[in-house]
């Protein structure tokens, strides 16, 4: 266990805390800090206050805490040393081996690329026309501004009619 865990544990324990109120406490995200808890992880520069401000203590003091020698800093994926990447990708390329320069993730556009802008703008057109009526519908409004309880049992006594 690292001394940051253990710094971190005896936080919890003095003050009562449980992990998912002490992150929130700390203002950092629960799944880093339960990691940085387990010893898992170490505080990367954008956390690091967060979690000295929240020890009470220095930046210094947490960096210190952070680079013993269990501490998994210095390593990249799968115990690595970092800066060792997989065959055929450069260094800092992001990208794996057959991945072509320039295509980002997801699917591919169905039209080959382009852009049909045409289609796009009669798209929002129609549903301005759409919002322009509802506003211009004062039955719509006057729901509009009732409680949530209140649309609910109008959705309710509509639904049952329909």
């Amino acid at each position: 266990m690292s001394k940051l865990s253990q710094m971190l544990n005896a936080k919890l324990e003095a003050d009562g805390l449980n992990a998912t109120s002490a992150a929130e406490k700390a203002g950092i995200s629960f799944p880093s800090f339960v990691a940085a808890l387990k010893g898992k992880s170490v505080p990367n520069s954008r956390s690091i206050d967060k979690y000295a401000a929240f020890l009470g203590v220095s930046v210094d003091e947490v960096r210190a805490a952070s680079a013993d020698a269990d501490s998994p800093r210095g390593k990249g994926k799968g115990g690595r040393p970092a800066g060792k990447r997989g065959p055929g990708r450069p260094p800092g390329s992001g990208r794996g081996p057959g991945r072509p320069a320039g295509r980002g993730r997801g699917r591919p556009r169905k039209n080959g690329g382009a852009i049909n802008a045409g289609a796009a703008l009669d798209q929002v057109r129609a549903a301005l026309e759409q919002a322009n009526e509802i506003l211009a519908d004062d039955l719509a409004m006057r729901v509009h501004q009732l409680s949530a309880k209140q649309r609910a049992a109008i959705g309710a006594i509509l639904t049952s009619l329909g």
